[in-house]
C-alpha cells in the first residue's frame, strides 16, 4: 500500500521530496512486516511503532514526528480515496516529549559513545555508497574527510 500511496504523491511533490518520502516509507516498513496488511494495522501497533523510532532507532523527535505524519497520510489515503479503511489507527495518538531528566540521561549517554567508525563498517558503507546513485556524494564527502582528516564543516565549506 505504501507504493501505491507514494505513486498517487509523487504527482504532488518534486523528485527530490519523493525520494526523501521513500526513504521514510523503507523505515516505516522495516517496523510493519511486508505481509501486514493496512487493515489488520492498530493504534497499539502505531503506538509500538512511535516508541520503537525513539528507543531502538534513537531517532530525534523531529524525524519521529515527519515519518509519523507520513504514515498518518498513508492511512488517510487509504480511507478517502482507496477506501480501503474505514478509520485512521494513527488518528488520536500524540508524539511523546522528553521530560528534562530524560534529556539529560541521553546527553549522558550521547557523550559515552564511540565517536568512530571500525573499518568493517567503513568497508561496507563505501560498498554500499559507491553503487547506490543517490549515496553517490556521501561517498564523495566521506571519501575527502578519510584522506585529508577534514571535518564535515570544512568539506562542505570547499
Amino acid at each position: 500500500m505504501w507504493n501505491v500511496w507514494l505513486e498517487y504523491h509523487r504527482g504532488f511533490v518534486k523528485q527530490s521530496t519523493a525520494w526523501h518520502i521513500e526513504s521514510i516509507l523503507r523505515r516505516i516498513d522495516c517496523f510493519f512486516s511486508s505481509d501486514v496488511k493496512l487493515v489488520d494495522v492498530t493504534p497499539q501497533q502505531c503506538h509500538l511503532f512511535i516508541k520503537h523510532m525513539f528507543i531502538k532507532q534513537k531517532l530525534s523527535r523531529r524525524v519521529v514526528i515527519e515519518t509519523f505524519n507520513i504514515l498518518k497520510a498513508v492511512f488517510t489515503h487509504a480511507i478517502k480515496v482507496e477506501k480501503i479503511l474505514s478509520a485512521n489507527p494513527c488518528e488520536n495518538l500524540s508524539i511523546p516529549r522528553y521530560s528534562a531528566k530524560e534529556k539529560e540521561a541521553q546527553i549522558l549517554v550521547d557523550t559515552n559513545k564511540i565517536l568512530y567508525i571500525e573499518k568493517d563498517d567503513l568497508e561496507k558503507f563505501f560498498i554500499q555508497a559507491k553503487s547506490d546513485k543517490y549515496a553517490f556524494p556521501y561517498y564523495t564527502i566521506s571519501l575527502i574527510m578519510l584522506y585529508t582528516g577534514m571535518r564535515i564543516g570544512e568539506v562542505l565549506g570547499l
